[in-house]
Formats: structure tokens, sequence, C-alpha cells
């Protein structure tokens, strides 16, 4: 017993040490050491005087930081390629060369839209959002500028504090925290050179009981809906909301959404459902363009007759009103 007692126990030694040699190999593969550092005025560094928040970006092969920064109200913008030699490659301030609104930058971000970069940043001071095209990262360009009370329609950027961006369906939005407004703007930027205000909701209202002293903002897509999380200083919580586009739809857009064909492939005769119960016209082209034939519909649903055509793809042309959409389906 006692040597069965003593030899457990030599192996389980042996064990736990070997166990506590191989955490600590493991530990010992990250080490953290020193590459380069920046500071303000010193080799053309001129834009990071109270440097307050960063973001980064590749453009053409090429990777770049963007500082936001609180005592110079400006943009610090280096070039990181190589990351043990940092270079500064432009710097934009407030009232300068166009730019409006980066009174007091605080938070930045960036985003591709089209074929062009932007970053948006956002502006304590100025209340309000700075957009500046950084395609050519040595020469920002400022693209547009809000403030808070603007066209009457900017209501929630008082003290913007935070801003992120988030794609719905073909636009671009940008949400922007803010603290004194204590909610969220969200604004249309799918042209960029002309911002929309879209939306805004604030702290106790419609429902929303967590955006006092709204801080920071994100978004995230969970299953088919997106939503966005703010952090609220004051309110000591978090608020989540669901962002959507508005869920009546038009005509036209019910039309394109909700058209269903199937089977598909199919043999036979290929049923077409619609939630539309207006008169519709059909077409069945080949892939050349060749228009086959020609049908029309008054209900809900209908089916048509497609035994005759041989294998291949086809294009369904389906018209109501003025709206008209294509949609593949296979014969076999």
């Amino acid at each position: 017993m006692n040597l069965l007692y003593n030899t457990t126990r030599f192996f389980y030694i042996l064990f736990l040490l070997f166990g506590f040699a191989f955490a600590q190999a493991q530990a010992q593969d990250l080490v953290v050491t020193p590459t380069a550092a920046v500071t303000d005025v010193q080799d053309g560094f001129t834009a990071l005087n109270g440097a307050w928040n960063i973001t980064t970006v590749v453009i053409e092969e090429k990777t770049y930081a963007l500082v936001a920064s609180f005592n110079d109200d400006g943009v610090q913008v280096m070039d990181i390629t190589d990351p043990a030699s940092p270079t500064a490659t432009a710097a934009v301030t407030d009232e300068q060369g166009g730019f409006t609104e980066l009174d007091r930058a605080w938070n930045i971000t960036t985003v591709v839209i089209g074929e062009k970069t932007y970053a948006l940043v956002a502006s304590y001071f100025d209340d309000g959002v700075q957009v500046m095209d950084i395609t050519n990262p040595a020469s920002p360009t400022a693209t547009a500028a809000v403030t808070d009370g603007q066209d009457g329609l900017f209501t929630a950027l008082d003290s913007a504090w935070d801003i992120t961006t988030v794609v719905i369906g073909e636009k671009t939005y940008a949400l922007v925290a803010s603290f004194d407004d204590h909610g969220v703007q969200v604004m249309d930027i799918t042209d960029p050179a002309s911002p929309t205000a879209t939306a805004a909701v604030t702290d106790g209202q419609d429902g929303f009981t967590a955006l006092n002293g709204a801080r920071s903002v994100t978004t995230v897509v969970i299953g088919d809906k997106t939503y966005a999380l703010v952090a609220s200083f004051n309110d000591d919580g978090v608020q989540i909301m669901e962002i959507s586009t508005s869920s009546t739809l038009s005509t036209g857009e019910l039309f394109f959404k909700s058209l269903v064909l199937y089977p598909n492939p199919v043999r036979n005769r290929l049923h077409i459902e619609s939630p539309l119960a207006e008169a519709m016209s059909y077409k069945v082209y080949d892939l050349t363009g060749k228009a086959l034939s020609t049908h029309h519909k008054t209900g809900q649903s209908h089916s048509i007759d497609v035994s005759g055509l041989a294998k291949g793809v086809y294009l369904l042309e389906a018209t109501h009103n003025n709206n008209t959409t294509a949609m593949q389906f296979v014969k076999e």
C-alpha cells in the first residue's frame, strides 16, 4: 500500500511540476517590447497635443494611424507601415483648410464608401462631426461638417463623444453618442458630402432609459438584425437598441422583396407568388436576351408552363406598374 501511495504521489508531483513548467513556457511565448514612440512637435508631428483617440486604416498597401488631438483641435495622420519608424504624413486642425468641426477632437473612426476612404471625427466642443476624405492620406480634405441644431434636424450632437459607422442595406450610417444631449444621433452618410439626419433618440423618451451621459457606441449584427449598444456614464448602464430601416414598405419595395419562384429548378410548371393582388406581367428570356413568352396574372398566385423549354438557365422578368425585376430559374 505504501509503495502504491508513494508511486502515485511521485507521479502526481511530477505532473504538477510538468504542468507548471509548461505554463511558464507558454507564458514566456508572449514578449512585449517597445517598437517606437512619437511625440508632439517632434520630427514633423504637429497634432498630438492631448492625443485622445486613435484608429488605423489600410490604404493602397500602406497602414496609417489617425490620432484625434484634444488640445491641438485636429487630427494627426502617420504612416506606420514600418512600425519601428512611424512618419508624419499629414495634420489637419480646426479652422484651417476648410475644417470647421475639430475643436476638441474627441473620437475618430474610418469608413470606405465607394472607392474612397473617409475619416469621421466627433468634436466635443464643436458639438458635431467632421467628415474628411483621406483617400490620399498625405492630403486630407474637408468633405462635410454637421453641428448640433443644424437645419433643425440634428438634435443629438451636443458634446459629441463617440462615433461609429454601420452599413444597413445599401446605405452607410454614422451613429454619434452625445454626452450632453443624453442620446444618439443617426445620420445617413451614404453621400459623405451631404450627411442627412436620419433619427435621434434621447434618454427618457420612447422607452429609452439608459442614455444619460451617453459616452460610447458600437454596433453588432445578430441574426438578420442590427443593434447599437450605448454605454451610459450617468445611468451606470447600457442601452441596447435595434436599428433598421422602416418596416413599412412601399408597393414597389414589397414587389421586389417578396416575389417567390418555385420549384427552382423546375420541370413543368413554374409557380410565382406575390403579396400583391394587382395585375402583373411576366416575360421569359433566355440568356441571350431573346423574349420567349409573355404572361399576365391578376391574383397573388400564378403559374407558367415551362415544360417546352430546353434545359438551361432562364430569366423571368416581372413588371408591376413602373417596377420591374428579374429572377433566374433553371429548367431541368
